[in-house]
């Protein structure tokens, strides 16, 4: 399994000293009280709950962790991940040690050990199970709904790398980036897996799994498709493109139809975070579909 959802290293950089001048032309002792203000709201909030982390090239969402508390400390597991075909739907930890050795990844503690420390937790360890390694960490709140987990690597934790994660039906869940459900419009059953992910800004779903029935094969290609796509796997093709941002919905965007190999002009929007309208465009008829987030 590919670490997607967990620590690797950089070096650290100068960013954490902050600099004995004034900022912006106001005097110290107002941006020291501006700090402490700051410091005041986020007292009462907590880093227990669902998080998710998203890759750090697309912005498209990977794995949730929860995080829990446990007696004066916190530890996290992972609750689902967002696999890509390759990489199987129920993956091990194969290169673990002890007795996490080849148990699944899914409902597996990776985060344990913290200790509150101010208004951070630290002295806490984090697993990589794509590695087996294990990391020395830190984890802070930005505000509410953000939360920033760096661990440490090298000698004297010389090396860290942090990362985002945004509290579970916040931001991430105010965009159709995530892993979507579709349905056979006449039963009502699910008929495919869609990831819908945002590559340098844009709008671009893959189809991830395939419902088939026994006449349709194991592993169906595209007959019907033009170009490129004649003839290749289903599974894993780019169906959805080109959308453009236009108030709460995305527009004049291509879905492909790889059951008959013909591109709609389509619309999509969120109903709420967990329900998807995507409707494609004949002339001047249209027909919608509700998908529904994978959970």
């Amino acid at each position: 399994m590919e670490a997607k959802y967990l620590i690797s290293v950089e070096s650290k950089g100068f960013g954490d000293v902050m600099p004995n001048i004034v900022l912006f032309g106001l005097p110290r002792f107002l941006i020291t009280s501006l700090i402490l203000f700051s410091s005041t709201i986020l007292l009462g909030q907590s880093v227990e709950g669902r998080w998710t982390t998203s890759s750090e090239q697309t912005g498209s969402p990977l794995s949730v962790i929860e995080i829990v508390k446990s007696g004066n400390s916190i530890v996290g597991k992972v609750c689902q991940i967002l696999l890509e075909p390759f990489q199987g739907e129920d993956p091990i930890c194969t290169k673990c040690s002890g007795e996490r050795k080849d148990k699944k990844v899914i409902g597996m503690n990776f985060l344990w050990g913290f200790k509150k420390d101010g208004e951070s937790w630290s002295t806490g360890k984090i697993l990589d199970p794509a590695s087996g390694e294990t990391y020395s960490s830190k984890l802070w709140l930005d505000d509410a709904n953000t939360l920033q987990v760096r661990g440490y690597a090298g000698p004297l934790d010389l090396f860290y790398r942090t990362q985002t994660w945004k509290r579970e039906g916040n931001s991430v869940y105010k965009t159709p980036v995530g892993t979507w459900q579709t349905f056979d419009d006449h039963w009502n059953n699910v008929k495919s897996v869609v990831e819908i992910k945002n590559v340098n800004g844009e709008l671009k779903g893959f189809i991830r799994k395939k419902f088939l029935q026994p006449h349709e094969g194991t592993d169906p290609v595209c007959t019907e498709c033009d170009g490129d796509r004649k003839n290749t796997k289903v599974v894993g093709m780019k169906i959805i493109w080109d959308f453009k941002k236009e108030g709460d919905k995305w527009v004049d965007g291509k879905i492909l139809d790889p059951g008959n190999g013909h591109v709609y002009t389509s619309s999509i929007w969120l109903i709420d975070p967990d329900t998807l309208k995507v409707r494609g465009y004949v002339g001047p008829f249209y027909r919608s579909q509700v998908w529904t987030r994978a959970n």
